[in-house]
C-alpha cells in the first residue's frame, strides 16, 4: 500500500512539473521551428535586435543566446536583421 501511494505521488509530481510556456508567431514573420505548411510572400521581415539584457549572474551569457537566437531567426529565412531605424519590429528580450 505504501508502495502505492508513493508511486501516485511520484506520477502527480511529474505532471505538475511541466512547463506550459509556449512561443507562437501571430501574422507575417519568422516561423520558429521552419513549418514546411509556410511559405512566406513578398520580402523578409526586417528585425532589429539588440543584444538581450542579462539579468542572471552569468557574465556575457546575453552574447551568447542573442547569438543562438539570431541563428536560429536566419536558419527559417523569413527575416532580415537591420537597425532600428528600418526595422519593421524590435525583438527585445533578458534573460
Amino acid at each position: 500500500m505504501r508502495c502505492l501511494i508513493g508511486g501516485w505521488g511520484v506520477l502527480l509530481l511529474c505532471l505538475s512539473a511541466g512547463c506550459g510556456y509556449q512561443f507562437t508567431v501571430e501574422g507575417p514573420g519568422p516561423v520558429v521551428g521552419g513549418s514546411a505548411g509556410h511559405v512566406s510572400q513578398g520580402p523578409p521581415v526586417r528585425l532589429d535586435f539588440p543584444v538581450l539584457k542579462n539579468n542572471s549572474f552569468e557574465p556575457n551569457l546575453e552574447f551568447k543566446y542573442t547569438r543562438y537566437l539570431r541563428q536560429a531567426l536566419q536558419s527559417v529565412g523569413s527575416a532580415e536583421f537591420v537597425d532600428d531605424a528600418s526595422a519593421d519590429f524590435i525583438l527585445e528580450g533578458a534573460i
